[in-house]
């Protein structure tokens, strides 16, 4: 599976590439010197399916 962080202008920030075994969790982890923000987390199929909001 594909997830993309996304900032609140659609630029893809960060990408991450997993594959879950079934009924597994995924943590994926933030990349270091990200700036506090909202953040939109998108699936590789285009959905947005969450919403991250970042404060250090």
């Amino acid at each position: 599976y594909t997830f993309s962080l996304l900032d609140l202008t659609g630029r893809i920030v960060h990408r991450w590439q997993v594959e879950p075994k079934d009924g597994d969790k995924v943590i994926l982890p933030l990349p270091e010197g990200l700036p506090n923000g909202v953040y939109l987390l998108r699936t590789g199929g285009g959905k947005i399916v969450g919403k991250v909001v970042l404060v250090r």
